[in-house]
């Protein structure tokens, strides 16, 4: 299910794994980082989506997210960050990946997205 249906803490329902705690600009203060299960195409297409993130594509795509898209100040707000990988598969026409980066609020609003350059 994606992050954008569901509130990260329903019950204690989620699916989302917290992946590190990041110093946050208050001092002493931290956000949790949780990421939601990867949303990948079945069959074929997956594969080359695996190879991508075997090639280090989605750890290039987290880096640019701390530099220019993570919405930092909702964060802080919230205390958490929470973020989902996704793909439908490359392009039929270009064959170019079309991986997504995805941040949500606690209640599966979408604050930004980024896509692989």
């Amino acid at each position: 299910m994606k992050a954008e249906s569901t509130p990260l803490f329903n019950n204690g329902e989620t699916n989302a794994r917290l992946l590190a705690s990041i110093p946050s600009d208050t001092e002493g203060e931290f956000l949790d980082v949780y990421e939601e299960p990867m949303q990948l195409p079945e069959g074929k297409k997956s594969s080359t989506c695996d190879k991508h993130i075997a090639n280090g594509l989605c750890s290039d795509m987290i880096g640019d997210f701390w530099l220019q898209g993570c919405d930092f100040p909702r964060a802080e707000e919230e205390g958490l960050i929470r973020i989902e990988f996704s793909c439908i598969g490359p392009s039929a026409l270009k064959r170019r990946c079309r991986m997504k980066l995805t941040q949500y609020d606690v209640n599966g609003n979408i604050l930004n997205t980024g896509a692989v350059k």
